[in-house]
């Protein structure tokens, strides 16, 4: 679940997930975006820079090599962030 405010409307699905996933969002405006996975404690884990989007988007992120455990994903733009928590099961 993303948290309150979301400028994004982001969705992760599934969730929990084995370490695939989608990150599903809107840009409603042209911006450089980056997702960064964090564990708990905040250390960065996973990052990926989109480069400039806009509109809905779409990603596919598979992060099989992290823990079974509870994560953050944060989606960074120009114009705002979304956090959402997830978890990976096996």
């Amino acid at each position: 679940i993303a948290e309150y405010g979301d400028p994004f409307l982001s969705t992760l699905y599934p969730n929990p997930n084995a370490g695939t996933f989608t990150l599903a969002f809107v840009a409603s405006e042209s911006q450089s975006m980056e997702v960064i996975i964090t564990d708990v404690s905040g250390r960065i884990l996973w990052e990926r820079d989109l480069g400039n989007v806009f509109g809905e988007n779409r990603e596919v992120i598979s992060v099989t090599d992290l823990a079974t455990g509870v994560y953050f994903l944060k989606l960074q733009g120009e114009n705002g962030r979304s956090v959402i928590r997830f978890t990976i099961q096996r």
